[in-house]
């Protein structure tokens, strides 16, 4: 075992000798490049979940103008369509029934993401 005179270590400890100040400095620049590093990962990934977030707000944005169509189709078309009123089948509210569905799944996965 290496003993370290008392002199040195307070030396070394309140920067006096070269080698202190040098390992002092190199210890402060390591530092501070591992907060750099640390800093830049913690920026990706929230720009990753920020992108992610918006791709699905894009796509719900996109599904909710689909609905609002199959919306506008049926008050067009089948309202005034007599089969509609003896079946109660039309092809826009089943379109509309699954964009609906779709749109919530995408709420529910944001919600997630949250």
């Amino acid at each position: 075992m290496v003993w370290i005179s008392p002199q040195k270590l307070r030396n070394f400890i309140t920067f006096r000798s070269i080698k202190s100040r040098l390992v002092g400095t190199v210890g402060l620049f390591l530092l501070l490049i591992l907060a750099i590093i640390f800093t830049f990962f913690l920026y990706l990934r929230n720009h990753y979940q920020l992108d992610r977030i918006q791709k699905s707000l894009l796509t719900l944005r996109y599904q909710i103008g689909e609905i609002r169509q199959e919306e506008k189709n049926f008050l067009l078309f089948d309202r005034i369509n007599p089969s509609f009123f003896e079946t109660g089948q039309s092809e826009y509210l089943v379109q509309f029934r699954k964009k609906t569905q779709i749109a919530r799944s995408i709420v529910s996965e944001l919600q997630k993401k949250c």
